[in-house]
């Protein structure tokens, strides 16, 4: 597998960073990540992969915004 170094880079690892690392499209990856059974098994092993070695963590803003949903806020100090 031809992984791509992003994690040397200034800003934090994406969700196409992680597919540009294990070769597929972000849409892929976001199967992966949803249990959508479409992605071969051999496939959901690279992206496994690449998560892992890339240290991605999902952003749950990000996600919120894609669900076209605001986080709630957390408890108040």
């Amino acid at each position: 597998m031809n992984i791509v170094n992003v994690q040397n880079s200034s800003r934090p690892i994406t969700i196409k960073d992680v597919a540009r690392m294990a070769g597929v499209s972000h849409s892929t990856v976001s199967r992966v990540l949803n249990g959508v059974d479409l992605v071969t098994p051999a496939t959901r092993a690279r992206v496994r992969e690449a998560i892992d070695s890339s240290g991605w963590t999902p952003d749950e803003t990000a996600a919120a915004l894609g669900r076209r949903k605001t986080p709630r806020p957390g408890p108040m100090s």
